[in-house]
């Protein structure tokens, strides 16, 4: 698991398999701040991000939509601030809406076999499998400027606008 936490830079390594999230589709976003929190580095707000919308699995009658965000925002001089979101590693049983549901850095805890075998595979690096922390977002904004104090959010809900919703069926 240390390569998939720690390898810095914005490339994964030619020899690492990515086996869960393995396809997705890319888009250029930015993040808007919203409110007057004083929240530093790409939380002030960026111009220049990439979104990664992907499943945890391939979706079948067996595997439910376990839908999944990934978000990288560049910084000058910097490796990019990143973060990845979901509404729960159990996915959405019978929706297959992917905007169906909020994405959240604070998942539930995982049940059942395969995914509580899942989990102690990530828990044999990390102890906090169910959560991102938010202070490397915080540590540079995009100009790659520093803050030795980052002040960042406990946890980030990332809400598909309502006009989405409709867009998706939500059955097969």
């Amino acid at each position: 698991m240390s390569p998939t936490f720690e390898t810095p830079g914005d490339e994964m390594p030619s020899d690492r398999t990515k086996y869960i999230h393995s396809v997705g589709a890319t888009g250029m976003v930015k993040f808007v701040k919203k409110g007057d929190a004083k929240y530093t580095g790409i939380f002030e707000g960026a111009e220049h991000c990439i979104i990664r919308l992907s499943s945890a699995a391939e979706p079948s009658s067996s595997q439910p939509l376990a839908p999944g965000m990934g978000l990288k925002c560049l910084r000058d001089g910097q490796d990019s601030g990143n973060l990845v979101s979901m509404f729960d590693v159990a996915g959405q049983p019978g929706d297959w809406n992917f905007f169906s549901n909020d994405f959240v850095t604070h998942i539930p805890p995982a049940s059942g076999v395969a995914l509580n075998l899942l989990g102690a595979k990530f828990a044999s690096f990390t102890n906090f499998i169910q959560s991102v922390g938010m202070s490397d977002m915080a540590r540079y904004n995009e100009a790659g400027d520093m803050y030795k104090e980052p002040i960042f959010p406990f946890s980030l809900r990332f809400a598909p606008h309502r006009s989405v919703h409709s867009l998706f069926p939500t059955e097969l």
